[in-house]
């Protein structure tokens, strides 16, 4: 009786292992890079990205030297917002506060 146990765990296992092989579903390159370019075109054309570019970027430019900038890039200015005391989802509320 035992080995009719074993035998039938060991033919299940098999049966299993055979019938997983076979679902690989890779995605090609071209997939891949089809995903990238409608991400990118999404997030350059994105409404907050305008905004940044033309409300924040007049004092957070991120490419201005440290002579030429009036203040830190918006990089800077996440980070510290980020390892403060407050979480990412109180980080937009805490920008626009900053503006009230």
């Amino acid at each position: 009786m035992r080995t009719h146990y074993i035998n039938i765990f060991l033919l299940s296992f098999i049966v299993y292992f055979i019938s997983s092989c076979n679902t690989n579903t890779k995605s090609t390159s071209s997939d891949l890079e089809d995903v990238k370019a409608d991400i990118q075109d999404t997030a350059s054309n994105h409404p907050g990205k305008k905004l940044l570019e033309n409300q924040c970027y007049i004092c957070h430019n991120p490419t201005a030297n440290i002579k030429g900038r009036i203040a830190p890039p918006m990089v800077a200015v996440k980070s510290h917002y980020l390892h403060g005391d407050i979480s990412q989802e109180e980080f937009p509320d805490s920008i626009c506060k900053f503006f009230l």
